[in-house]
């Protein structure tokens, strides 16, 4: 399928932990919700987590966990990419190997593709290579 848009949304949000004492699962609040809901593409960051996320009207293309190094009780990093449903077709996952990143492509209409790359920078990986796909 070739993207009818002319445009695209695109949201990068950092939720540090996609759990809260407060608020409970961040994913499925209401603000939140209504927020992410304008959006088209969403890459989501520091999830602290192992479950796979789900956030209604989108489509999950692909999400990254984190190998917990440290004694503490959180999970680290983890990085999600959702597309939105009405629009998920027209988005291809690119495969690669670092746990930091996720790239995904589009066609724009024309013979010519958009990529999309979407990248939490940890501080124990701040010297990682996520240009490389």
């Amino acid at each position: 399928m070739i993207l009818e848009k002319t445009h695209l949304r695109c949201l990068y949000w950092n939720l540090h932990g996609v759990s809260s004492k407060i608020l409970g699962d961040k994913n499925n609040d209401p603000t939140f919700l209504k927020i992410v809901s304008s959006f088209d593409v969403i890459g989501i960051s520091e999830l602290h987590t192992k479950k796979v996320i789900s956030i209604p009207g989108f489509y999950l293309k692909k999400q990254k966990f984190r190998p917990k190094r440290h004694k503490g009780p959180k999970i680290g990093g983890g990085i999600a990419v959702y597309v939105n449903q009405k629009v998920a077709s027209s988005f291809r996952l690119i495969p690669n190997d670092n746990v930091d990143s996720i790239w995904i492509k589009t066609s724009l209409g024309t013979s010519e593709e958009a990529h999309f790359g979407f990248y939490y920078c940890s501080p124990e990986n701040r010297d990682s290579d996520f240009l490389i796909l």
